[in-house]
């Protein structure tokens, strides 16, 4: 399991990012994005606890991290969705199909982080993720 403050951190970091977008910027962003991914983390760096999530977010932001928050986020909508008995009317990011969108954009990033051998916790996050989203959007498929 990922720590709480950890996800908190990373969402913020991703909304800053985006936030942060002047004009044409969005083609150097993902840029980065991949030149991140392809770094391995350095986990021998000192630094405290609660700084940890500093070594893959801003400007360390990677597609795994990308990738786990669309997972995340996937999760708690198919979650809250289930709890509703029959809403009134559904908001667009209840739609059955906007989770299924996100699973997609999940599962594109996840074969960028096999494309480079990222081999990190966050890596693992973002596979876990997917796995625990694939399971409530698409069920069970083990045999």
């Amino acid at each position: 399991m990922v720590p709480d403050p950890s996800i908190k951190a990373c969402v913020l970091s991703i909304q800053e990012t985006i936030h942060g977008l002047k004009g044409s910027h969005l083609r150097q962003l993902a840029l980065d994005l991949f030149a991140n991914t392809s770094k391995p983390l350095n986990l021998f760096t000192p630094v405290p606890a609660e700084d940890y999530h500093t070594l893959f977010t801003g400007p360390n932001l990677g597609w795994e991290i990308v990738g786990f928050v669309l997972a995340i986020l996937g999760v708690s909508l198919k979650y809250d969705i289930n709890k509703q008995k029959e809403p009134p009317r559904l908001l667009p990011a209840q739609k059955p199909d906007f989770i299924h969108r996100i699973a997609e954009a999940v599962e594109y990033c996840t074969p960028v982080c096999y494309r480079y051998a990222c081999v990190s916790h966050q890596a693992l996050w973002l596979l876990y993720g997917d796995a625990c989203l694939k399971n409530l959007v698409y069920g069970d498929m083990s045999e």
